[in-house]
């Protein structure tokens, strides 16, 4: 499981501190950045792992490498406000809030983050995609995410592999379950 990013240094940066600053005050612009979540997880049969994201977008951060093994890092360009949400690629697990498009504005120190919890109930690996989205800025301030899917709002998408954990008797079961397969066992006489 990938570790927590550390804490950011503080903000000495005069060009994000204006982004920022920006931000606050509802001029929406766009900045480079980089998104950073997880290649795999491995998670047992029937228990949790925790997923997080993060955006950073301090100066230099599209030139970082990922921070740990297994981490993939994506090189975007964000504005002031993101939504992003996890949903399950096909059966077998369960996300916390998967529905739901979670909203995050930047502020000092430059670098926002989500976290879910992914529960696996089946024994087969399986897939996750991270969508992030950014969020439009609205007459009265602050932001919301465009909800619908067919917004035109630009979306980008993130795979991680699921591998679950579990003992060869569940993994058995999974597969007959999943494939009808049968065996038919005969005496020879």
């Amino acid at each position: 499981m990938p570790t927590a990013e550390p804490p950011p240094p503080p903000l000495n940066d005069a060009d994000l501190q204006r982004y920022v600053t920006d931000c606050a005050r509802q001029i929406d612009s766009w900045r480079p950045g980089q998104v950073r979540f997880a290649a795999t997880l491995t998670i047992p049969l029937n228990q949790s792992a925790e997923y997080q994201a993060t955006v950073d977008i301090r100066s230099g951060a599209q030139e970082q490498p990922a921070p740990s093994p297994g981490t993939l890092a994506e090189n975007v360009v964000v504005r002031c406000g993101l939504g992003a949400r996890l949903v399950p690629v096909g059966s077998g697990v369960s996300i916390g809030n998967q529905d739901e498009w979670i909203l995050r504005d930047f502020d000092t120190p430059g670098v926002v983050e989500w976290d879910w919890t992914i529960r696996a109930t089946d024994a087969d690996d399986t897939q996750v995609r991270l969508e992030i989205r950014p969020a439009v800025a609205v007459v009265y301030g602050g932001y919301v995410v465009p909800a619908n899917e067919d917004s035109h709002a630009p979306t980008v998408s993130y795979l991680t592999d699921i591998h679950v954990g579990a003992p060869l008797v569940d993994s058995a079961e999974s597969w007959f379950t999943r494939t009808g397969a049968r065996f038919s066992l005969s005496a020879a006489s």
